[in-house]
């Protein structure tokens, strides 16, 4: 977590150290922080979902000008994702002679991180208008 925050910070001064490039300028940098929902959907019996958890992106996003009107843009987005999962628990407990079988209900957290890549080729038109 921690290289991912300085990673950020890096990205973030380098963006705000392009100032100087104009609105003609073949290359832009932006950021991107989205917000996302997430669940998981097991497919083990006696397995359930256990609700919604909210997460978010974070990113930066470049445009690359190979012409006037067009554009690749790539960037790196990095994913924070949530889930919960509920299922049944047994235990057996032995002590002295007795033995106790005990069942209940386990939930748990997961949280994952994705790192995503995206690659588009975008294209603009003449100002409408004036």
């Amino acid at each position: 977590m921690r290289k991912i925050k300085t990673l950020l910070i890096i990205l973030v001064i380098i963006i705000t150290a392009q100032t100087g490039f104009t609105q003609k300028s073949p290359i832009k940098l932006g950021l991107q922080v989205s917000p996302n929902i997430s669940w998981m959907v097991p497919k083990t019996s006696d397995y359930k979902s256990d609700g919604i958890s909210g997460g978010v992106t974070i990113g930066l996003i470049s445009d690359f000008y190979f012409t006037e009107r067009y554009a690749f843009s790539t960037g790196l987005n990095f994913s924070f994702l949530n889930g919960k999962v509920k299922f049944p628990d047994y235990m057996i407990v032995k002590y002295n002679l007795v033995t106790v079988h005990d069942t209940g209900q386990t939930s748990r957290k997961y949280n994952f991180i994705y790192l995503d890549i995206p690659m588009t080729i975008k294209m603009s038109t003449k100002q409408f208008g004036k």
